[in-house]
């Protein structure tokens, strides 16, 4: 099933769930963030001046008795509903996407309102705190949760107004001093984009960013900023389908009295200058690969130096980015900044700093879904940054072609396709700084397993197993019983490269459609753990990925696929080169040159890909053996050098393209019902050399 139709099931599915979620039979559970019995939702005025100027800038508030139990769920109410009973006349529902447990022992809670494609809110509760921010971009909503002086207020503004006091990233993304320069050839065939990762973040905040999160009504303190910050990153890095997670580390206070100028970043950013060199040590005593650093300033809502490298920062103390801690709860600006450390850029047609990042495809999109203006995470919001004067709030999503929402294809393979960026550079990302595994987690997901050479393909049981707890070695073998074995390797969905080195496995399927397995766990007390692997195989297919010329395709070779299944293929030219041809099954592709990747759905067979790579101005005399002439109505091609031919187009004088075909013969002749005139003809061979020559056809 493609993407636009998984997306659109999805929005009905979840319509459905929130209205049938009353009935007696459904299971989940159904949580009101007011304590018990909550009757007076209606917004108050308090005598208190003090409290009446805090929430001068909100266009109501009340009192917030919120429920305490909130603090009790746990990764088991993921798919329960909360009841968002903001105000009497603003309720809504929400399906809980995620809960987790924050550094200082709080409960984050990630849910998706229902109603509203681009509607989340980012709650962190305990027993004595509570900060919620929620947004409602169709209603032009903001509702705000937070204690001040023991007592809990929660309060709705006007999302439009409210985001114009979020300062813009002017020329945030920083090209890194004496390092390569951005737009690099993607060697796409180094990296494993479906790898999942953890990217470990240390967070520093100063005394005044401190100072300012216990004074604002949109949060608690510092902490929940923190949090709410992390909640958006994560929620978009799920959207965009990248395989990436932000885990905190630690939460660092540091003395630093910030400057309001880029001074800040670069201070942060060098380790031995005297302001603030204790982050370098905490980081590494916490192997944290990124810094994110919330200092209150007024000179910008963010900066970050851009990756230049996809194999990361040649010197990874530039892995920061600073982000204004006055918006970073309520705003993506933090994943905004990170993604410049990562090599994403910004929209391609900006007025100012415009994309691309890393890649030529590393920027931004913006257009209209459910007619709605919207841009994803990497695109500036202000229609003043743009020809147009249009504003596009921002969505939690990065650009993609892989992803519709309603229809609509938020990115395009040419420009727009960060989530491709963030796959490409995560690895090394999340590889700065690997921490010491002595009681590692094991989790494989036989879905997501990269099989080779396994004789019946992959499989498709959507279980997870998983052990933890034990401390096993680097070398760790797995064995499958079973006579006349065949041994592959597998990769786990969460492995910590610093354990090393490959799993060797022997699987013996009972027959083409089934496979039995048992995998055992070796453990350094030489105690094993066996964990049963079955399943009822779907059929496997292959699908073989050939390239001709200089360029890549990933993944490549013969690829075991399961039936019913899809695949991903992406491709990309070297320097200098480009796709002249993309066939599919032996059926060229329309418009090749802007392809960049190609997606099998619902495989039922086997399927060949095969890219065509050309380069830019080949010389023509490798083809100095080969003739091509006309006879009668005949166009004839024959082959007498060395060389070898893959196919050949022809064009009438309009550019219209009137044949095509492969060539497997040494003459090659091609009967053509055409008046007499000039045609032109392409051939291009295995290397991806290519040639056009003019050839007169005259009637006899």
């Amino acid at each position: 099933m493609n993407k636009f139709f998984t997306n659109f099931f999805q929005q009905i599915l979840l319509g459905l769930f929130l209205v049938c979620f009353y009935f007696p039979a459904h299971s989940q559970n159904v949580v009101d963030i007011n304590v018990a019995g909550a009757k007076n939702l209606q917004a108050q005025e308090s005598n208190n001046p003090l409290v009446k100027q805090m929430f001068n800038d909100a266009d109501r508030y009340r009192p917030f008795d919120y429920n305490k139990q909130l603090s009790n769920l746990s990764s088991k109410n993921i798919g329960d509903v909360l009841l968002l009973n903001f105000f009497e006349d603003k309720k809504y529902d929400a399906v809980i996407q995620q809960v987790s447990t924050t550094l200082k022992g709080r409960t984050s809670i990630t849910s998706k309102i229902a109603n509203d494609e681009f509607a989340y809110c980012y709650m962190v509760v305990s027993e004595n705190t509570i900060s919620i921010s929620a947004e409602l971009p169709k209603e032009d909503l903001y509702f705000f949760a937070s204690v001040k002086d023991g007592q809990a207020f929660l309060t709705q503004v006007k999302k439009s107004q409210l985001d114009k006091t979020a300062l813009a990233s002017i020329d945030d993304a920083i090209t890194v001093p004496h390092q390569k320069s951005q737009n690099i050839e993607y060697k796409v065939g180094t990296k494993d984009i479906d790898d999942i990762v953890v990217i470990d973040v240390l967070f520093v905040y100063t005394p005044a960013a401190e100072a300012w999160a216990l004074n604002d009504w949109r949060v608690t303190d510092i902490h929940d900023v923190i949090d709410q910050a992390l909640q958006r990153a994560n929620t978009t890095m799920l959207n965009s389908e990248t395989g990436i997670t932000f885990y905190s580390v630690y939460e660092h206070l540091t003395d630093y009295v910030e400057s309001n100028t880029y001074q800040d970043l670069y201070r942060i950013t060098d380790p031995y200058d005297g302001y603030m060199d204790e982050v370098h040590v905490l980081r590494d005593e916490y192997f944290a690969d990124e810094i994110v650093f919330l200092p209150a300033v007024d000179f910008t809502g963010g900066v970050a130096w851009l990756l230049n490298n996809e194999d990361g920062f040649e010197l990874d103390n530039y892995a920061v980015a600073l982000c204004r801690v006055q918006q970073t709860s309520w705003t993506y600006t933090a994943v905004h900044e990170i993604g410049h450390n990562m090599g994403c850029g910004h929209h391609a047609e900006q007025t100012t700093q415009q994309g691309p990042g890393l890649f030529y495809f590393s920027s931004g999109w913006r257009g209209i879904i459910n007619n709605m203006k919207v841009s994803t995470v990497m695109t500036y919001e202000s229609g003043s940054y743009f020809y147009d004067g249009e504003t596009h709030p921002d969505i939690p999503y990065f650009s993609s072609p892989e992803i519709f929402i309603n229809g609509v294809q938020i990115g395009d393979n040419v420009t727009a396709d960060n989530a491709l960026t963030l796959k490409i550079t995560k690895t090394p990302v999340s590889n700065y700084r690997l921490r010491p595994v002595t009681n590692p987690q094991l989790i494989i997901n036989p879905s997501s397993l990269n099989f080779t050479n396994a004789p019946y393909g992959t499989t498709t049981t959507p279980k997870f197993i998983s052990v933890s707890g034990e401390n096993f070695y680097s070398n760790i073998t797995y064995t499958v019983g079973g006579n006349d074995a065949a041994s592959f390797t597998i990769t786990p969905v969460s492995w910590n490269p610093a354990l090393g080195g490959t799993i060797s496995v022997t699987f013996t399927p009972t027959e083409v459609k089934e496979y039995h397995a048992y995998i055992t766990f070796t453990c350094p007390d030489t105690e094993s753990k066996v964990v049963s692997l079955n399943g009822n195989g779907a059929l496997p297919y292959t699908i073989s990925a050939t390239t001709s010329g200089r360029g890549t395709i990933t993944p490549s070779g013969n690829v075991i696929v399961g039936q019913g299944e899809s695949k991903r293929f992406a491709f990309y030219p070297d320097g200098g080169y480009e796709i002249i041809k993309v066939l599919v099954n032996n059926v060229p592709l329309p418009e090749p040159s802007a392809l960049r990747s190609y997606s099998f759905v619902d495989i039922q067979g086997d399927s060949t890909i095969h890219i065509i790579f050309s380069g830019v101005g080949i010389h023509e005399n490798v083809f100095d053996n080969v003739k091509i002439y006309s006879h009668l109505n005949n166009i004839i091609i024959q082959n007498e050098g060395e060389i070898t031919l893959m196919f050949v187009e022809i064009f009438d004088m309009m550019g219209q393209l009137i044949y095509q075909n492969n060539i497997t013969e040494t003459k090659t002749v091609i009967p053509l019902q055409v008046s007499n005139g000039i045609y032109n003809v392409r051939l291009c061979s295995q290397e991806g050399n290519m040639i056009i020559r003019k050839v007169a056809v005259l009637k006899q």
